[in-house]
């Protein structure tokens, strides 16, 4: 019904991030995580792969989220050469939409690695807030700036400046 569906392995997530530091520290890790990924990727039948890494808190995990990321692209294109010719798996990453995390990004690098960063334009307000506010503004409210500490147009823009890619 859907031929041309795409399903990723979606690894991380808010809940389950704590653990990317670490293996994303060294070589020797990212490699272990990057086989152990693909292994799960072919024994379930995969289209890719998505990175859910909420957030690199530092340089160095900025720097190391880039490694991580090109021994996982490295492994998927290993295997597609070795088993499925000409196939491209995808490797994409959830992003933040906000300033004080995606600035830590290194976002070009990031660009040149994965098929697409998925940009999380949502959770902008809640319990959280001091005051209400839209959950997913697309643009910020100009009225009442403190209402949309975050908004969508801006990250994207703030994307595209730091040299990722608009395709």
């Amino acid at each position: 019904a859907h031929r041309n569906l795409k399903v990723l392995l979606s690894i991380g997530g808010w809940t389950w991030s704590t653990n990317f530091a670490t293996t994303a520290a060294s070589a020797a890790s990212r490699s272990t995580f990057a086989k152990s990924a693909v292994t799960l990727l072919k024994d379930w039948g995969f289209d890719g792969i998505d990175i859910d890494w909420e957030y690199p808190a530092s340089d160095e995990d900025a720097a190391n989220m880039v490694l991580l990321l090109q021994a996982v692209r490295n492994e998927l294109d290993a295997y597609a050469s070795k088993h499925t010719p000409g196939y491209h798996f995808q490797l994409t990453i959830a992003a933040p939409a906000g300033s004080s995390h995606y600035s830590k990004l290194r976002l070009a690098d990031l660009g040149r690695i994965v098929d697409y960063i998925n940009l999380m334009a949502y959770d902008y307000a809640g319990s959280w807030s001091s005051v209400a506010g839209h959950s997913a503004n697309l643009y910020a409210n100009t009225d009442l700036p403190q209402s949309t500490p975050f908004n969508t147009d801006d990250a994207v823009k703030a994307y595209l400046d730091a040299g990722v890619p608009s395709h």
